[in-house]
């Protein structure tokens, strides 16, 4: 699943765990939170997934030996949702 991405500079480690903020495209309605969640924690390696609806964020949790960040967005461009690394800064600029 996975893809040769360098995706370690969005990537947060702590205690055997990683964790990722992506920018989740296509999210209209709580289905589509639903869908994103619930096929996220179906992937084995998932500790969480939480998808914030209003600024269309996605924060998943995920064990760091089981899964690459490169699966995690694959996952969700699997089930139509593209999404890429949430930066704050790059956001701050567009808006500016």
């Amino acid at each position: 699943m996975s893809e040769a991405l360098d995706l370690a500079l969005f990537v947060q480690h702590r205690d055997g765990t990683a964790h990722m903020d992506l920018a989740v495209e296509g999210v209209a309605c709580a289905a589509c939170i639903r869908k994103i969640e619930g096929s996220l924690k179906q992937l084995p390696g998932i500790v969480d997934a939480r998808l914030n609806f209003t600024n269309r964020r996605l924060a998943v949790d995920w064990s760091d030996n089981e899964l690459a960040a490169a699966d995690v967005i694959a996952a969700l461009e699997d089930i139509g949702y593209p999404a890429h690394p949430f930066q704050p800064e790059q956001a701050e600029t567009d808006e500016a």
